[in-house]
């Protein structure tokens, strides 16, 4: 299957409780179009099945709504339309079944996400993290959260068994992310830029042990103890507060599950 698609997101405008004299205290709406092509496809060659989902976008975002710092006797933060940018990218889903309880699985994805080189309101160099004053929106700033690329790789495998015995699977995923800025000040807080990262889970499931209503299950997540963040609230440059708060992953971690099943409905 071949498809098209437009579609529109809407974020409306407003009016700032404050602002300084000759500043507009109200701010537009945002916008943002989007144009997606793409392919679903199943394939089968004897008794190999390939399932293929690839897509490609390109975003015009529009008047992008941002909290930045404004001049004044008393430096006020507001809302304000501070950039446009162009967003695009492909994603790709791939689904491998080669032989009978095999399973195996691919995801892939990439964006280009960078904002248009404009800073409407200003004072000095807002890209420049030595200033003791800072006001505007630098346009070399990297998306919040949105990482160049993102790839995983899974499989899962079930055991030829007879019933009597049960059923028992046992999988795995990879995740690896290229890296990511976790504020909308990446280049005034450096630190904010979480380094490339790479994660591996595993799992075993054993579903109706011994042909009875008991189901077994182990996991063990983030085998290689990867250290990295998730999140981090940074405010280190000279001309604000001078913190830094950071989130971090789970580091590894392992568990077991049981289940019985009760009822007539339990086999």
């Amino acid at each position: 299957m071949f498809y098209a698609k437009v579609s529109k997101g809407y974020r409306p405008g407003g009016v700032n409780g404050t602002a300084p004299p000759g500043v507009d205290p109200a701010y537009n709406p945002e916008t943002d179009v989007s144009f997606e092509v793409g392919v679903k496809a199943d394939f089968r060659f004897d008794d190999v099945f390939l399932r293929a989902n690839l897509a490609a976008y390109t975003d015009r975002y529009k008047n992008i709504q941002k909290n930045v710092v404004l001049p004044g006797p008393v430096p006020v933060s507001s809302v304000q339309n501070v950039n446009n940018a162009r967003i695009k990218g492909i994603e790709a889903e791939v689904t491998l079944i080669p032989v009978e309880g095999l399973t195996l699985g691919g995801t892939f994805a990439y964006t280009d996400a960078k904002f248009d080189r404009q800073t409407p309101i200003a004072i000095g160099n807002p890209c420049d993290p030595t200033q003791t004053t800072t006001v505007g929106f630098c346009s070399d700033n990297r998306f919040n959260s949105v990482p160049k690329t993102q790839y995983s790789l899974t499989f899962d495998y079930e055991l030829p068994l007879g019933n009597n015995l049960g059923e028992i699977s046992f999988g795995g995923q990879l995740y690896h992310q290229s890296s990511v800025s976790y504020s909308d000040t990446s280049v005034l807080n450096p630190q904010s830029i979480e380094a490339p990262f790479t994660t591996v889970d595993l799992n075993l499931s054993w579903k109706n042990v011994g042909g009875q209503p008991v189901d077994l299950g182990l996991f063990v997540t983030n085998v290689t103890k990867e250290v990295y963040r998730i999140g981090t609230n940074n405010l280190m440059q000279n001309s604000s507060l001078g913190i830094l708060g950071e989130i971090y992953a789970a580091p590894r971690m392992w568990g077991a599950s049981l289940k019985y099943r009760f009822g007539a409905d339990a086999d």
